[in-house]
Parts: structure tokens; C-alpha cells; sequence
């Protein structure tokens, strides 16, 4: 965001802000600020909806607007990644019992991901089972003991657990690996996001690459595109690649392989 926006001699300011708690506030705004790019669920509905009655400029991303708001959002394709992401782990890896972790903090993304998760099992006619998925309910601070407690009551029926993330992924190996369980042998461990860290994991981590960059630059773009009164897309939503790696069963190299139904280039800013 901060190179495309220096380019055009603009400046990027960044602040903190928990939903529901700096409602009236908040440190940026149309009194100080030519435009504002929202982080998923950092700003409450009401504000957006305050800022859209006076026309601030407004991105949102990972998340879609509040009713029939009109302003523009960046998101990645999370649906489709997670439901073949599943669906590699019961086709290519024959698992049947599939828990699904979702981020503390629970945003829309995470509401995405599992239904893609819930889809690749009606597929397969598995039934889904609400004992084997956990809520973001918790602190991340607490996101160890909670995976912890929440596998220690799965784990005799499980053999497969998708993380809504690769932080959480981590969290579930370190716990497997504390309770003797071998990875991917006994329980297979899949993520999301594909952070530095997942190729160097023991085992590498199987995991859906998010064009993270990319998604910050077209956020930038739309933003400017706002403050300038040009039209911009309602949606952009960026494509993203499995890569696979040895958690899930996989050997040898890592594999990246295409999500190509979710690839919307009608939709793409500045490919």
C-alpha cells in the first residue's frame, strides 16, 4: 500500500482499533485523513455507515459490506481454496474425519473458509459434525490451550485438521507433537495464508498461497481511485494456489496448483 500511495505523493497512516470499543474515537477520519482502508472487522458497522452517508472515501478488506453500502472491498478467494484444500485431503490422502479450527478472531474469511470446508464434505456424502469443528471463541493468547483441550477430546475420532490459518496451523502441530501423534501418518494438518515460516516447518505445511502484496496494492489503487471521484469494482476478489507439502501426505517438492475457478480477471485491478 505504501509504495502505490507514495508514488502519488500520498501518505500511509496506520492505527489500531478494536470493533465496538473506539466507536467515536477513532484517530482517522474525514476531518483529518483524504481516504481510509479498513482491515476486516476493525470498524463497526455504524461507523461505516456514518462515513458512507458523507462519502468518505472507504476500502474495505476481507470483509464485504454492511447491507447494500456501496463501498468497494478486496477479499481472496477463500471459498473454493478451502473446499479443494478438503477435498485433496479425503480424495488424494483418504481421510474421512476432518476437524476445522477457526481463527480467534473470527472474521468473515473465517465464515468462507468453512463453508468451503462444509462443502467439500456434502460432496463426498461425509456428514458434518460440530464436535469436530472449533469456534474463534478465544483469546490468541489462549489459542494454545484451546487447540489443545478441543484435540484432546477430537483426536480418537479424527485423522485430519484443517487450521483457518497458518499460525493456528503451527499451534495444532506443536500440540500434536507434544501429544505423540506423527504428522501427516496419524493426523494430517493443513493452513492457510503460506507465511515464511510454513515450507520450514517439520513437517512442511500444506497450505493455500494468499497474494497478500497484491491484495494491499489494489486496495491502494481503489482508494485513490475514490478520493479522485473514478469509478472502481464493487469486488475484487485475487486468486490463490494450493501448495502442497508434506503435512497433509504429500512427499517430495512443494506443488503449487491453481485454483483456476476462482480466477476473476474482469475483476482484477492492475494485474
Amino acid at each position: 500500500m505504501d509504495e502505490v500511495l507514495r508514488e502519488q505523493e500520498y501518505r500511509l497512516l496506520m492505527a489500531t482499533c478494536i470493533a465496538g470499543q473506539d466507536r467515536g474515537n477513532l484517530p482517522f477520519g474525514p476531518h483529518n485523513t483524504d481516504g481510509v482502508v479498513v482491515f476486516a472487522n476493525t470498524v463497526d458497522d455504524e461507523q461505516l455507515i456514518e462515513w458512507h452517508a458523507v462519502g468518505f472515501p472507504c476500502v474495505l478488506l476481507y470483509r464485504l459490506p454492511p447491507g447494500d453500502l456501496s463501498f468497494p472491498c478486496v477479499n481472496v478467494e477463500n471459498h473454493a481454496a478451502v473446499r479443494q484444500l478438503t477435498e485433496h485431503l479425503i480424495e488424494a490422502h483418504g481421510r474421512r474425519r476432518i476437524a476445522f479450527i477457526h481463527a480467534p478472531d473470527y472474521h468473515q474469511d473465517d465464515l468462507q473458509r468453512e463453508a468451503g470446508y462444509r462443502e467439500a464434505l456434502r460432496r463426498y456424502g461425509l456428514p458434518y459434525d460440530a464436535a469436530l469443528v472449533l469456534r474463534g471463541d478465544y483469546r490468541r493468547e489462549q489459542a494454545s490451550r484451546a487447540i489443545e483441550a478441543f484435540l484432546a477430546r477430537v483426536l480418537s475420532d479424527c485423522d485430519a485438521v484443517v487450521a483457518g490459518d497458518d499460525d493456528l496451523a503451527l499451534t495444532v502441530l506443536g500440540a500434536l507433537y507434544r501429544a505423540g501423534v506423527n504428522v501427516p501418518e496419524q493426523v494430517a494438518v493443513v493452513g492457510f495464508d503460506d507465511q515464511h515460516f510454513a515450507a520450514s516447518l517439520v513437517p512442511p505445511l500444506t497450505t493455500v498461497r494468499a497474494p497478500t502484496e497484491a491484495v494491499g496494492r489494489v486496495a491502494a489503487r481503489q482508494v485513490l481511485h475514490l478520493i479522485r471521484g473514478e469509478a472502481v469494482e464493487r469486488e475484487t476478489l485475487l486468486p490463490t494456489d494450493l501448495v502442497l507439502r508434506r503435512s497433509c501426505g504429500c512427499a517430495g517438492q512443494s506443488l503449487r496448483k491453481g485454483l483456476s475457478e476462482s480466477y476473476h480477471p474482469q475483476m482484477l485491478v492492475g494485474r
